[in-house]
């Protein structure tokens, strides 16, 4: 963890998370449940509260960070070892961290191995990140429903013009 990242407990004291959201995602993370992290903005927090979550597995737990850094792998060990996947973002955006097509299904098709899941993506709704994972990216449905818990993030109040003068 890095010493910037914040805990559950600090995105419940601002207010981002109520107790009860924290507590939902406290034990996905203990259980080991594959997660998905869904906003439209970007900045909207999807990684903060992934990793925050994340904070929550248990201690020992195996985080394997997928990646094209890591070459035809991306990182992904052979045997699976209850560790978790984490996948910055299913996006094309171009960045090692982020995957798209043949690349993501790679990460779900090591799921059935031993790995939990921990990703992101934007998507408008529930359906259309299911349409971003299945139809955009090929992933089967068989393979997409081992996610356990989604979590929708919404952005409310005025939104900072990041970027912008």
């Amino acid at each position: 963890m890095c010493s910037s990242d914040l805990t559950l407990d600090d995105l419940v004291r601002n207010g981002t998370l109520s107790p009860g959201m924290a507590a939902t995602l406290a034990s996905a993370a203990a259980e080991r449940r594959s997660m998905l992290f869904v906003a439209i903005p970007r900045m909207a927090g999807k990684s903060t509260v992934m990793r925050a979550a994340l904070q929550h597995a248990p201690a020992g737990t195996p985080l394997h960070p997928v990646t094209r850094l890591a070459g035809p792998t991306l990182g992904i060990p052979e045997a699976g070892d209850d560790g978790y996947l984490v996948l910055s973002e299913v996006s094309p955006a171009g960045f090692p961290d982020y995957l798209w097509g043949r690349d993501a299904q790679h990460v779900f098709e090591a799921l059935p191995r031993g790995f939990s899941l921990a990703t992101a993506l934007h998507a408008g709704t529930l359906d259309e990140a299911f349409e971003v994972l299945t139809a955009w990216n090929g992933i089967p449905d068989a393979l997409a429903s081992r996610i356990d818990l989604v979590t929708y993030i919404v952005s409310v109040g005025p939104w900072p013009q990041i970027g912008r003068a």
